[in-house]
């Protein structure tokens, strides 16, 4: 059964949980099935839709006698690949005989790491000062 609730903040959807505005008020109605493209009751979305569809949900408000029928479609599609860059723990090569790098590197925030024998920076920071040729993975 749907619970009427006055809502401070916007709802986000949850899983399970669908939110409905009317009059000011917030009908959250649990979700009822989740369908697949091919699945039985999509075939004229999919006609609609294409390759572009990923689903179709079904929600019943009991009290207001609805069915709701939702689809989630891709708008957009680009290539992309995520960017990893270490953002702590970023360990640097500075020769022994390099005392003024090494005191650029103390006064930016660098630890020296006895175990590993390298400067120990952030990866901003490494950027910053252009010393990325002296990074590290060991």
């Amino acid at each position: 059964m749907p619970m009427k609730v006055k809502l401070k903040l916007p709802l986000r959807q949850a899983t399970g949980y669908y939110c409905v505005e009317a009059d000011g008020l917030s009908t959250i109605l649990p979700l009822n099935a989740v369908l697949r493209p091919g699945n039985r009751g999509t075939k004229k979305l999919v006609n609609q839709y294409g390759d572009k569809l990923l689903c179709v949900r079904y929600r019943y408000d009991e009290a207001a006698k609805k069915r709701y029928k939702t689809v989630e479609l891709i708008v957009d599609e680009i290539n992309w690949s995520p960017k990893t860059t270490p953002v702590n723990n970023t360990f640097l090569f500075i020769d022994w005989n390099e005392k003024e790098l090494q005191e650029i590197a103390k006064s930016n925030g660098g630890t020296w790491s006895h175990t590993r024998k390298l400067w120990k920076l952030n990866y901003e920071t490494i950027l910053k000062l252009g010393l990325e040729a002296r990074i590290r993975n060991e």
